[in-house]
């Protein structure tokens, strides 16, 4: 847990700094906390593009909104 704080902290911080960071997770709740946009893809194709708060906003949260783009609970 103590490197995963340091990975987001540093993730963030590159962020902030105007950086880009490809960040390829089945971990979402991972992205919640680290990401400011969302690429959800489905069987090879894009379903959604959007930023995670308006995700978060409509669904609750980033799993939920994936369940509801790709079918699940």
């Amino acid at each position: 847990p103590i490197m995963i704080q340091k990975l987001r902290e540093k993730i963030i911080q590159y962020r902030k700094a105007g950086g880009t960071i490809l960040y390829s997770s089945h971990i979402l709740s991972e992205l919640e906390t680290s990401c400011t946009d969302v690429v959800i893809m489905h069987r090879g194709k894009v379903v959604l593009m959007s930023s995670v708060a308006n995700l978060v906003a409509e669904h609750g949260s980033v799993e939920k909104g994936f369940a509801a783009y790709v079918g699940g609970p």
